[in-house]
């Protein structure tokens, strides 16, 4: 096809190989709208083969020039066209009679057997007659098509389009994006989890899934994507949360909510990645900090240790305070064979002032003196001091 009508970047015809006399070159093919129609690109026996079938009405037409040598075709090194206009890709061209800014009808493009990894999205209208350009726009670098099953969308003067690696649909009616709003309503304290309000305005009424949402603060950055719904239709509101650091000052924080989306063109079943939308609101925290809860109700190691000393450091001051020297005893009694499990003392005479000791006692009542087991009866025998066991 002569360039004069393919370039993006205006109009020239040098270089054309077919036609030959740089004019334009028909062909007559039976298609009705809605039609699966198959293209063909090859080189056999020295020549460019251009074949197009029509598998609904099986119309067939077909095209031979010279390949001038060539043996295989090769991707461009350039992103975009060169200076002659060339360039490797494909595209689809409509004629109207005036200048035209209104979308198309729908077209798409299937190839197989290879995918394509990256490519320049553009699209341009310029007059036939003149050669001047009415529009011409693209996309600012290529685009990666890493994801084979999701369509990259390009918009641009009233119409739009959309490619990956192995598919390309022009002629779309542009779609509105959807936008993201976000509030905060209530303060909240340090230690609490703060709830936060989304909100999806979405005009065109697309069926949208939210592939990724995190929360950006000053404080730390939080994915809550698993809180989104598994789609949206239409628009919609639903809540997330953040936790709010103990240690977070009382103040007022900016809260960035970002969103990766996708959605679905009514005009087409295919899922297109959409724009990344983001809101920003404000965070108010006042207050005390929360102290979590014990779910157990369990005493801490602090709570022992504060017990521990609320109830025996008095006891021992107040012993200590009187001149009594206070002492834990560990006595080990070995048992013979048919003794008592729980020998009774019996009563005896304290070594030191002779006052009457009762059974169990470990201290004189009358001179405080801590008794030995040498004061005591014979635990393992319950026999009194001296006595010869039977």
């Amino acid at each position: 096809m002569p360039q004069s009508l393919c370039g993006p970047f205006g109009c020239t015809c040098q270089g054309s190989i077919f036609p030959t006399n740089c004019q334009i070159g028909t062909d007559n093919l039976k298609v009705n709208p809605g039609d699966t129609v198959g293209l063909s690109l090859s080189i056999v026996d020295g020549n460019v083969t251009m074949r197009t079938r029509d598998w609904n009405t099986m119309s067939t037409v077909s095209e031979n020039f010279t390949s001038e040598g060539g043996t295989k075709f090769m991707g461009s090194p350039l992103a975009i066209a060169n200076s002659d206009g060339f360039f490797t890709g494909l595209m689809t061209e409509q004629y109207f009679s005036t200048a035209y800014y209104g979308t198309g009808t729908p077209v798409t493009y299937r190839q197989t057997g290879y995918n394509i990894s990256s490519a320049m999205m553009w699209m341009d209208e310029f007059n036939v007659y003149s050669f001047q350009q009415v529009f011409s726009d693209q996309t600012q670098s290529s685009i990666s098509f890493n994801n084979t099953s999701l369509l990259q969308y390009f918009t641009s003067h009233g119409t739009a389009e959309a490619a990956n690696g192995n598919e390309l649909v022009t002629g779309l009616t542009p779609v509105t994006f959807a936008s993201l709003a976000s509030s905060i309503t209530s303060t909240y304290r340090p230690g609490q989890q703060a709830d936060i309000a989304v909100g999806i305005d979405n005009p065109s009424g697309l069926t949208i899934r939210i592939t990724s949402l995190s929360i950006s603060t000053q404080f730390g950055t939080f994915d809550v994507t698993s809180s989104v719904p598994s789609e949206l239709l239409g628009n919609s509101t639903f809540k997330t949360n953040i936790p709010l650091p103990t240690t977070l000052s009382n103040g007022t924080y900016l809260v960035t909510i970002s969103a990766q989306i996708q959605f679905r063109d009514p005009q087409i079943s295919d899922w297109f990645a959409g724009q990344p939308i983001s809101s920003n609101s404000l965070l108010t925290v006042s207050g005390h900090p929360v102290t979590p809860s014990n779910p157990t109700n369990l005493p801490t190691l602090f709570d022992v240790i504060t017990t521990f000393g609320d109830v025996l450091l008095p006891t021992i001051l107040a012993l200590i305070a009187a001149g009594i020297t206070a002492a834990a005893t560990i006595s080990i009694v070995t048992r013979r064979e048919g003794t008592q499990a729980g020998p009774t003392l019996i009563a005896s005479a304290c070594r030191v002032c002779g006052g009457i000791l009762g059974p169990n006692m470990l201290y004189c009542p009358s001179c405080g003196n801590l008794l030995g087991l040498s004061s005591l009866p014979d635990a393992a025998t319950n026999q009194q001091p001296g006595q010869t066991p039977n």
